[in-house]
């Protein structure tokens, strides 16, 4: 892991240059492996700045920090990349679980049932056509709207409120009928 320690209009003692060292060794059990960090350090009249940029993979992190001394400044623009880096741990680990709002949650297919299965009538009714449906969560509402819009007679959907599958067709009189099964 490179790090590069920039001291401006102040000089960085070695023992500090290890401390930063060492903290960042510690901070990699929640950024996972450092490629890269920059620090810099810009000493005023009674002031010190210190600025950090740390990478690891795709993710980067960035803090500001102002303090009296050199070492509160350093210990400080830590903390605040080390927050950042276990909020982003935390953001990734509660997500990994949960599925996509959005997105289609399942596709059903129509099984061909052969004719014996089927009540023999004179004309021999048969499926003869299987489709593909995207399942989308969505509320009632907003079902009725993609209706409205398509050309197909029903949509199948999941509620999102109830989380179960549901369908909307449109009747002879102009209105919607909404069939939900009880399980």
């Amino acid at each position: 892991m490179p790090i590069e320690i920039t001291g401006r209009h102040i000089e960085v003692p070695s023992r500090e240059k290890q401390r930063v060292e060492e903290r960042l060794n510690r901070m990699e059990r929640h950024t996972g492996r450092i490629d890269e960090a920059r620090l810099v350090v810009t000493g005023e009249k009674h002031r010190v700045l210190a600025e950090a940029i740390i990478a690891s993979g795709r993710e980067s992190w960035k803090a500001h920090q102002e303090s009296a001394d050199l070492s509160t400044a350093l210990v400080s623009v830590l903390d605040k990349i080390e927050a950042q880096a276990k909020k982003d741990r935390a953001r990734r680990k509660d997500h990994k679980g949960r599925r996509p709002a959005r997105a289609a949650t399942a596709e059903w297919e129509v099984e061909v049932i052969e004719g014996e299965g089927l009540k023999s009538s004179p004309q021999e009714r048969r499926i003869v056509k299987t489709t593909r449906i995207p399942i989308k969560p969505m509320s009632a509402e907003e079902a009725a709207l993609e209706l409205e819009d398509s050309l197909h007679e029903f949509i199948v959907f999941e509620d999102a409120a109830s989380e179960r599958i549901s369908v909307l067709y449109k009747r002879r009189d102009g209105n919607f009928g909404l069939i939900a099964p009880e399980w």
